[in-house]
């Protein structure tokens, strides 16, 4: 274990709030997808709303990654 419990509890924050932001941005892009009638804007919001679910999942997949060394570090004390 290369980190402390405490920086794994302030990366574990990090993740969490990052994954709300990209998943809050996610929704936002496909919203507003959906209310504009220009269809170049469409196509950008789309592709944003795209973008930023990938974000996501990388997002969701770091937060676990944290959670397990969390659950490895608490196995050792």
């Amino acid at each position: 274990m290369k980190k402390s419990f405490l920086e794994l509890l302030e990366a574990e924050k990090m993740a969490v709030y990052n994954l709300k932001s990209f998943k809050d941005s996610t929704i936002d892009f496909q919203n507003q997808s959906k209310k504009t009638d220009d269809a170049e804007q469409k196509e950008s919001c789309k592709r944003i709303a795209s973008d930023y679910e990938k974000k996501a999942i990388e997002a969701e997949e770091n937060l676990l990654q944290i959670r397990r060394e969390i659950k490895k570090y608490r196995i050792r004390i």
